[in-house]
């Protein structure tokens, strides 16, 4: 008999166990490398930067480190992946390992890691020494390794730890988000060790100044040198260099050079050198005509030499009330936003990629390019050189409330941040400005931008380039260019005429749609309906006075605003938004913008994805539920007379619970499970009918700062089933959290609950719910209509209000305490944890700002 209750014992603790298990595995995601959320890149094909001081010569040697690394997580699992690789920002610490060899023959070099591209914060050891850490936004870094800590004769064993984690006040994004891109995290470029001379290139200027006719370009070169040998202690040292710069256009010759220049490198400071240059009748860079000069930067010392591969192009650039001027002549921007992201390899592009899909916006007509949600990557600026393709590098700062906009901090960061941009790439004739963020606040800011334009304009005469989240146009500082976002919108709501504003204005959010249609999105009618808009709107834009346009992402769908839509597949790297989105380059609104934008007519084929069939889900569980609450009551006789006792009699229920102290565990958990299904019905019901709110997504990338839940509650929207049965589980636990609290809380009080008291309790007392049961058979049918909604809120808060009630005749029966005792218990107890919330939310998060800003901006930029 004892062995057979042991044995019972065991099957219930592995059921109880598997049981966890399978909860444990619907609420929490899993997030290692291995799974989709790992996007690795083509080590096959390393970048090797053509131009620049880290560029292979007879001087400088390019060693690939890209390939298969070890990442090792927190708890200790050590994975194989592939670097360049990324992943979605926000799970936290992980740490990359990989040995390698140098030659002997580069022991005299000095030696360089080059990180082109790498998130957020890093800490590198070399050989199990710490040689650097850094915190920033920019994604390329150089870090110089001293001498003594690389082997020569052995390996080398290379350790980078990258944490991903965003901060909703200071970092650049701020914070991941449910909707629009994707915060990306990791070694996402390629990384390289170069070994060059002991003079090392540490700044590199650029500047021309072309003559009012065009006839005669002066450009001037900056160099910042630092010597880079051991010398000798309290010895004076110096290195005499010999600095002079050729140049050629399109052919081999040489066209021109500069007079040698000397300079002394001393043994510490960076010395520096400007070294000018004159090209008569000069072939200068434009659209039409990328004209590209080479220039070698060529450095002697003694008998030595080297140089450095430069390549730039000659154009002015200026902003005036009648737009872009581009060396001179009126240029009409057609722009559209790119995500450099794609679905195979996230940020993790290659060149080639990066081409493609910049070849396929100029294919259409586009003259620009503004690179959205994150700073360029490698290579783009250069490959918009030479295809003639004007560029507008952004920070991926979109919505921030001016609150924190204007905070010292992120002041001090962003201003970092632009300045190390325009360092980097302010040689690429390419760029026409520097793009600050979007949907930023209408007010408000402007100080702060016109500090941050001063900064700017000393090193660049480029201007900034904002995003203002309003349809009208507020007057811009100098040096300051601005895009005036147009809201989502009805696919055939017309554009709002634009008065000749006082400064140069683009258009800017075009092709957005977040208003719900009776059309499938991804069927062949909706998307030649949606393209109609789409090229509507474009043709109001091309008659409008201003700048130019720039389109939003060539969105062409209906669930382009916002991305809940992404939660539609179970593949949670689904990418549904811009020129690189899946399939996108498929759809038919490319062809009619090329035609709008007076291209040839482009054949390309078009979806016709069956339309998906109404919910069932949902009435179908309603009346399985219903039906097992009757089958429950028809069984058993006890559980019947409890539920009408509820309901005739709550308070003798509720004192008979506490006097007894004891009642049918099996009663408990069945009561307590049928409402949670019936409510969790209810929720992901509405759940799926707003899993394309423009509001709901905002809402939840506020109020719900754990990225892997947010993510999981999109999954559910999408999949009712999952999400029933999960949200089943969260309010089963959110009883039993009550119940614990009801529990602590009497402690001090003459009446003393017991856990299992206060669990039969809350579950019988949550009992009123049942009665909205029948609404989960129409809620999916009548929540299309708008009357509903209220209804149905009233309806919800009245029957919380109810359980709340219920709740003070709890505390009261209870604890034997006062009606009124009870209602002022319960209400201190809710004001001290929403104070502590908001107090949290504030401290981590700034939802006092979002807020504002949502209520001050969002709601009237997007009701238009």
């Amino acid at each position: 008999m004892r062995d057979h209750k042991s044995n019972m014992i065991g099957t219930m603790r592995k059921i109880s166990h598997q049981m966890r298990v399978i909860l444990l595995s619907t609420l929490i995601p899993v997030t290692g490398f291995a799974l989709d959320g790992y996007y690795s890149g083509d080590p096959s094909r390393p970048y090797v930067p053509e131009y620049g001081p880290f560029a292979p010569t007879d001087a400088t040697v390019y060693i690939p480190l890209s390939g298969i690394w070890r990442v090792e997580d927190p708890r200790g699992t050590v994975q194989e992946v592939v670097v360049p690789g990324c992943w979605r920002a926000g799970i936290g610490i992980r740490t990359f390992r990989t040995k390698f060899r140098i030659p002997e023959d580069l022991r005299d070099h000095h030696l360089r890691l080059v990180l082109w591209g790498a998130k957020r914060k890093l800490s590198i050891k070399l050989n199990n020494r710490l040689v650097e850490t850094w915190e920033g936004d920019w994604p390329s870094r150089v870090i110089d390794f001293p001498r003594g800590v690389l082997n020569f004769d052995g390996s080398n064993e290379l350790e980078i730890e990258v944490d991903d984690r965003l901060s909703a006040l200071e970092s650049i994004p701020l914070k991941p988000k449910v909707f629009d891109e994707v915060t990306y995290a990791g070694i996402f470029a390629d990384i390289a060790l170069v070994a060059g001379p002991t003079a090392s290139i540490e700044q590199m200027t650029w500047s021309v100044d072309l003559d009012d006719k065009y006839e005669t370009a002066r450009w001037q070169i900056g160099i910042g040198l630092r010597n880079q040998l051991i010398v000798p202690a309290d010895s004076f040292f110096v290195r005499n260099l010999k600095i002079h710069v050729e140049w050629t256009s399109t052919n081999s010759m040489i066209e021109g050079k500069t007079e040698e220049v000397g300079l002394q490198l001393g043994a510490v400071k960076i010395a520096t050198v400007n070294l000018t240059g004159i090209i008569s009748n000069p072939k200068l860079w434009s659209v039409d005509r990328p004209n590209l000069y080479r220039f070698k930067v060529i450095i002697k010392e003694g008998n030595d030499s080297w140089y450095i591969p430069l390549q730039s192009g000659l154009a002015e650039v200026s902003w005036h009330n009648d737009g872009l001027k581009l060396n001179g002549d009126l240029l009409r921007i057609r722009g559209v936003d790119l995500r450099q992201e794609n679905l195979k390899r996230g940020a993790s592009m290659t060149a080639e990629e990066i081409e493609a899909d910049i070849k396929r916006a100029k294919s259409l007509g586009f003259n620009l390019v503004r690179i959205v949600g994150a700073p360029p990557l490698l290579s783009t600026a250069d490959i918009c050189d030479r295809l003639g393709m004007l560029l507008i590098p952004q920070t991926g700062m979109k919505g921030v409330p001016a609150g924190i906009f204007n905070s010292v901090s992120l002041q001090s960061r962003l201003e970092k941040f632009v300045l190390s941009m325009i360092a980097a790439e302010n040689h690429h004739p390419s760029i026409v400005a520097w793009g600050i963020g979007e949907n930023l606040p209408p007010s408000g800011i402007f100080e702060s931008i016109t500090h941050l334009a001063e900064s700017a304009g000393e090193i660049d005469d480029r201007p900034l380039l904002v995003g203002i989240a309003s349809g009208s146009t507020p007057g811009l500082p100098e040096g300051v260019v601005g895009i005036r976002q147009r809201p989502p919108y009805h696919m055939f709501q017309p554009l709002k005429p634009l008065d000749d504003p006082p400064d140069p204005w683009l258009i800017g959010g075009l092709g957005g749609f977040y208003y719900r249609s009776t059309l499938k999105e991804d069927s062949m009618d909706g998307q030649v309906r949606q393209s109609d808009a789409s090229l509507r709107q474009l043709k109001s834009a091309l008659a409008m006075k201003s700048a130019g346009f720039i389109i939003d992402c060539l969105a062409d769908r209906q669930a382009a605003w916002p991305l809940l839509i992404r939660g539609s597949e179970r593949v949670d790297n689904w990418m549904t938004r811009g020129l690189l989105t899946a399939k996108r380059e498929d759809r038919i609104a490319w062809q009619k913008v090329g035609e709008a934008m007076g291209r040839v007519r482009i054949e390309v084929p078009t979806l016709n994805v069956a339309e998906p069939s109404f919910p069932l889900i949902f009435p179908m569980a309603t009346l399985m539920i219903g039906g097992f609450l009757l089958l429950t009551m028809r069984q058993n006789n006890v559980f019947r007379q409890n539920l009408k006792r509820v309901f005739a009699h709550t308070h003798g229920f509720f004192v008979d619970i506490r006097d007894r102290r004891y009642f049918q565990t099996g009663q408990i958990f069945i009561i307590g499970i049928i409402i949670c299904a019936s409510q969790a019905v209810l929720t992901v019901g509405a759940l799926h009918h707003a899993r394309t709110s423009f509001t709901l997504d905002y809402l939840m990338t506020l109020f719900i700062p754990v990225l892997e839940l947010k993510r999981r509650l999109i999954l559910w929207s999408w999949n009712p089933l999952e999400g029933i049965v999960a949200f089943t589980a969260i309010y089963f636990i959110l009883l039993i959290i009550l119940a614990l609290a009801l529990s602590w809380i009497s402690l001090p009080f003459k009446g003393k609950l017991r856990i299992r008291q206060s669990f039969t309790l809350v579950s019988w007392g949550a009992t009123n719910f049942l009665l909205m049961m029948p609404i989960g058979l129409v809620q999916y049918r009548f929540l299309d209509y708008s009357w509903f909604l209220t209804v149905y809120f009233i309806i919800y808060a009245l029957f919380a209000f109810w359980y709340i009630n219920r709740i003070v005749s709890i505390i009261r029966i209870g604890y034997q305490i006062s009606s009124r005792a009870a209602w002022l218990l319960l209400l201190t107890v809710f004001a001290v944890m929403t104070a502590l919330v908001v107090a949290f939310y504030n401290r981590a998060y700034a939802i006092t700002d979002y807020l504002d800003y949502y209520s001050t901006v969002i709601v009237p930029w997007v009701t238009g």
